[in-house]
């Protein structure tokens, strides 16, 4: 069990030399130190110290939109899934790549470069159930099980290279990974592909269960092992991960056919992700307004072309076109005048219009028709930022942040918010939450003994600080 817990530490040695930031997160001992028996405990210990150590070194999305959308699905499929603990903690990475990733105690990162490459929503969704096949069957602590049997620590490597791959690393996280799996026995690497064929089944069964067509998993592995055929070296990171084959592909469809459910409508939501994903990576708007122009020019199909024609209101809003892309977004409203994503492409016009006022009042009243909207209270506080008006900004973020306590973005806007408020107090308590969250401890214990040292004489205010700094100290000292 020791052998195994320094091997993972000098694993995640390498990703600490990548940024001296995460040098002291440490991740828990795993098993109970007799038996090696991984318990659920352990496992979301390990997945809230490892999310902590991803979040200070991989560039995510922090789109309130992108990221509620994304939230919405996988709680939906997590909801049909054979997980016990439904509660995923998601994180968006932004990288064109195509890769997804699950970490034990419910960690889940999804490149926004998969909105880019599955084809719609059930293909999407299907990578998605596949991750909480992983979780559902506790792959990890039967992997660790295993390879502690025979001295092979294989998921001490691959948790270190994952943490690379997944940031952006590249060769590195590659040659992590390679190397590990270099070391371990033939029956180990059998294992893993008998872990493999375990989630797609549990996922396409939660498919299933969503309402969603099986099939669709085989056409996003068709989709990955083209992509690997064709783009040379550059092969989906996801299969450096999840070996995929053709004789897993061919599975994967004579399973499928012996449901016989069939769902192949398009979800206008996702391709709208998609559009918003596809301007994200674009090389300027100017190219933006080319191509989604002449896609809406050589579609028949009515979903892609109202997702090209919202992706046309994005690019002429960021190019500060603003008459067209309220003259494309009109055209929308028209058709679907109460869809949150156009109510708030309006608000995003008036505010690059400089019209402050309007986009606020426009966001208050999508407030109260969305009142728990992460994406709509996050563009209202910034909207009040704009006008003004800090305090209302800070009341807002406030209240948001206890709805939403490990979103390090809400923590980063409310600190801003409060000091345009005044209230240092409050910027030091928000920025210790951020970097709690961001994996960046020193930080957050200097802002946190700031805020400790202007609260003193309030007692409700330093229990609360003083806990968070018991809370502190707890992460920086697990024993392994």
């Amino acid at each position: 069990m020791y052998k195994y817990a320094l091997t993972l530490i000098a694993s995640l040695m390498i990703a600490a030399a990548v940024q001296a930031d995460i040098d002291h997160i440490k991740l828990p001992s795993l098993g109970d130190g007799i038996s090696g028996i991984v318990s659920k405990q352990q496992e979301r210990a390990l997945g809230d110290a490892w999310l902590r150590m991803f979040r200070a070194r991989a560039h995510t999305i922090s789109d309130p939109l992108l990221l509620e959308y994304t939230e919405n699905l996988v709680r939906r499929m997590a909801n049909y899934s054979e997980l016990e603990d439904k509660s995923i903690s998601l994180v968006i990475v932004d990288s064109p790549a195509i890769n997804a990733f699950a970490v034990p105690g419910g960690v889940m990162g999804i490149n926004n470069g998969l909105f880019l490459n599955a084809s719609g929503e059930q293909e999407f969704a299907s990578v998605i159930a596949h991750e909480l096949g992983h979780l559902s069957q506790r792959h990890f602590a039967r992997n660790l099980e295993n390879a502690q049997a025979r001295s092979v620590p294989t998921m001490a490597g691959l948790l270190a290279g994952m943490l690379i791959l997944a940031a952006g690393g590249g060769d590195a996280g590659v040659a992590t990974i390679a190397a590990t799996q270099a070391a371990a026995a033939e029956s180990q690497l059998a294992h893993s592909r008998l872990h493999e064929i375990e989630a797609d089944r549990t996922g396409m069964d939660t498919m299933v269960r969503a309402g969603m067509e099986p099939l669709a998993m085989a056409r996003m592995f068709e989709t990955m092992l083209d992509a690997k055929r064709f783009s040379g070296k550059n092969y989906p990171e996801f299969l450096l991960t999840h070996p995929l084959t053709e004789r897993r592909v061919s599975d994967a469809k004579t399973r499928a056919r012996n449901y016989s459910l069939e769902n192949k409508d398009k979800s206008l939501d996702y391709h709208l992700m998609q559009s918003r994903v596809r301007m994200h990576f674009a090389h300027s708007p100017g190219e933006a307004i080319t191509i989604f122009k002449a896609e809406m020019a050589n579609t028949l199909d009515p979903v892609l072309h109202t997702a090209y024609r919202y992706g046309l209101v994005l690019a002429y809003t960021d190019s500060r076109q603003f008459d067209q892309a309220q003259q494309a977004l009109d055209t929308l409203l028209q058709d679907d005048g109460l869809r949150l994503v156009y109510q708030l492409a309006q608000a995003d016009i008036y505010s690059r219009a400089q019209q402050h006022t309007k986009a606020t009042h426009h966001l208050e009243n999508l407030l109260k028709i969305t009142p728990n909207s992460h994406a709509v209270t996050m563009a209202l506080a910034r909207s009040y930022l704009q006008i003004g008006e800090a305090k209302a900004a800070s009341n807002l973020l406030e209240q948001h942040s206890r709805r939403r306590p490990n979103t390090p973005s809400v923590w980063y806007e409310l600190a801003e918010a409060k000091g345009l408020a005044g209230d240092i107090l409050g910027v030091h308590t928000a920025r210790g939450e951020y970097f709690l969250l961001t994996g960046i401890l020193d930080e957050a214990g200097r802002q946190l003994n700031y805020a400790l040292n202007i609260a003193r004489g309030d007692f409700m205010e330093t229990a609360k600080l003083e806990q968070r700094l018991r809370y502190l100290e707890e992460l920086r000292n697990v024993k392994l």
